[in-house]
């Protein structure tokens, strides 16, 4: 032919690749010789240098090349699974041309025209069939797997056998990229087709990448999540990549985020991933990747913004940082979401060098350098503060815990202040019991000195102020972590110098009983009240519970009113939320009216306490 792109090529292409694929016997020993091999090779050869060119993404759409070309191609797939000899001495390597073909396949996937054509004609089905029959040729040859990932016989038909599992890989992650084709992947079991390949060539690490972004684009939809959950041994080498490819950024943060993102939600999942010394051996590589990182962030510290972005190296440098970042971010969230569960979770809290070197970032590092990185590390150790004293190594440094706490309640980034009520509960909640530690003991110490470190930072002043945010969410978990710190009876007395009638009066005047999705806050508020005046401590002034009688009075109407709504009949609402609501304002309003009187509450006012989840 002329030259790439020419019209005489794409006659030539077009005619071969129309022609059906002859049939190769099976017991053939002499490819070599044989006429349809050599045509195949030279027409696939030529098809996937054509595809290297971005610019002939639209020839091949415009010839119908794309589904030619995966018809042929699975044809070809088909008898490279079944032929009992791959190559003849010298000659034409069945293997290699099923690695032009699919190499082919995925230069022309990577369009986002092509994927949509490739999705219109069916294709994603053929691709999986494909992957299927490329590892099933790489297990006859080599049951044992392991030997084929590590293989380096250049120009063998080992080495082309992986490589076929290299481009198949590659077509499965550019289709994955495609929305519309994603939920195919159940549908024609392409999890299953990817899960054995992970199993067995874990050690390859371009194979492996290209799985795990797979992975990576089908888990966070519809239900793709619990069909990966399900394959059999697939979080097991997820969490091995993490140990096995520690030097391979891209694919530990890939392997991070799948495995973060399945463990958010299930017991099962945690348990896959951190059974085994799993756990053990993620803490153990968590703390490799902070070493290098406190390394960097050190580095960054002493140097001056110009001195880094003035050279080719420091640009080097820069990129490489920020991967180590990225690295710990996801392994992080990991960990957070393995810790939700309580055996894996008193774990994470007891692991000194974690916990030192999470609470030591956290103060060092200002928030704004590396907001992302900073709320994973504060829902970490939101999550494993729930398990006050059990997650000894961090109830050790308690005193430190409530300072993080209260600096980043008064950040300007909801998420972070969200993550630092949620802390401020959680300690609160630790705080609470009575009679647990021995007076004048080791463990009463270590309590007064956390609620002296709450009070002291601000914590509970910060609880107040954020009453008054704009946005619901916080003033939910602000709500949240004063119900706990109120029942403390070593935080309570704090609560004097306050005025909490006051709050909590104006909060329920701000709140929309119009908006139904107010209603959380709503019922939180009238908790919070409830647990104030069942305090042996004088907390309310009278003057402010006379202006909170008749708003409550409101609240409990209103949510008589809207039991009997339709949105309530609809189910749109929370009918039991409403009908606690009610209940609660009757018994607050009561509660009031008593302390108005100079009267004890009346003895059912026994309020729940809220535990943050």
């Amino acid at each position: 032919t002329s030259g790439e792109g020419s019209g005489d090529e794409t006659d030539a292409i077009s005619s071969a690749m129309a022609a059906p694929v002859p049939s190769l016997p099976p017991t053939d020993d002499t490819l070599s010789g044989h006429p349809t091999a050599q045509a195949l090779a030279s027409t696939f050869k030529l098809v996937y240098r054509l595809s290297k060119r971005q610019e002939n993404d639209s020839l091949f759409r415009r010839q119908k090349f794309i589904e030619t070309l995966c018809l042929t191609s699975l044809a070809l797939v088909r008898q490279y699974r079944v032929a009992a000899n791959l190559e003849g001495p010298g000659g034409v390597n069945l293997a290699e041309i099923v690695v032009h073909a699919l190499g082919a396949l995925k230069n022309i996937s990577q369009d986002e025209g092509n994927q949509k054509m490739l999705t219109s004609v069916g294709a994603l089905a053929a691709v999986i069939e494909m992957t299927e029959a490329v590892y099933d040729r790489s297990r006859k040859e080599d049951p044992a797997g392991v030997s084929t990932a590590r293989a380096k016989q250049q120009g063998s038909y080992i080495d082309w056998r992986v490589q076929a599992i290299v481009q198949v890989t590659i077509v499965l992650r550019n289709l994955a990229a495609h929305g519309p084709t994603r939920e195919q992947f159940a549908i024609f079991g392409g999890i299953e087709a990817i899960g054995p390949i992970l199993r067995d060539y874990l050690y390859n690490q371009e194979i492996t990448l290209n799985i795990v972004r797979v992975l990576a684009q089908l888990c966070t939809y519809k239900d793709l999540a619990s069909e990966i959950e399900k394959e059999e041994g697939v979080l097991a080498r997820l969490r091995d990549c993490i140990d096995l490819h520690e030097n391979v950024a891209p694919l530990l943060v890939r392997a991070g985020y799948v495995l973060a993102y399945i463990c958010s939600t299930s017991d099962d999942a945690r348990d896959a991933t951190a059974k085994d010394g799993g756990l053990e051996r993620v803490l153990q590589k968590y703390n490799s990747f902070f070493e290098v990182m406190k390394r960097r962030w050190k580095r960054e510290k002493e140097a001056s913004a110009d001195e880094k972005s003035s050279s080719e190296g420091g640009a080097k440098a820069g990129a490489k940082s920020n991967d180590v970042y990225e690295v710990i971010m996801r392994v992080t969230r990991l960990l957070a979401n393995i810790a939700m569960k309580e055996e894996w979770g008193v774990k994470v809290g007891s692991d000194d060098l974690v916990v030192e070197d999470v609470l030591a970032f956290l103060e060092d590092a200002p928030f704004e350098k590396r907001e992302e990185l900073m709320l994973n590390l504060l829902g970490l150790l939101s999550n494993i503060s729930y398990y006050g004293k059990s997650a000894t190594a961090l109830w050790r440094r308690c005193d430190r815990l409530c300072a993080i706490a209260s600096a980043y309640s008064c950040v300007r980034n909801d998420e972070a202040v969200v993550e630092a009520l949620r802390l401020i509960s959680n300690i609160a909640i630790t705080l609470k019991g009575e009679g647990e530690g021995e007076e004048g003991g080791e463990d009463e110490d270590e309590q007064k000195a956390a609620a002296k470190a709450l009070i002291d930072e601000g914590g509970l002043e910060a609880m107040f102020l954020l009453l008054d945010h704009n946005n619901m969410t916080v003033v939910y978990h602000a709500l949240g972590a004063l119900i706990n710190a109120v029942a403390s009876p070593l935080l309570s007395p704090a609560f004097v110098e306050f005025e909490m009638g006051a709050r909590l009066g104006e909060l329920l005047e701000r709140l929309d009983m119009a908006d139904a999705k107010q209603l959380p806050v709503m019922k939180l508020t009238i908790q919070c009240l409830s647990n104030v005046l069942a305090s042996s401590k004088n907390l309310l002034k009278a003057e402010h519970v006379r202006e909170m009688v008749p708003i409550c009075k409101d609240v409990k109407k209103y949510a008589e009113t809207l039991m009997t709504s339709e949105a309530a009949e609809s189910e749109e609402i929370d009918t039991e939320m409403l009908h606690w609501t009610e209940e609660s304002a009757a018994l607050v309003v009561a509660a009031m009216e008593a302390f108005l009187e100079n009267a004890p509450p009346a003895p059912d006012s026994e309020w729940e306490e809220l535990p943050m989840p």
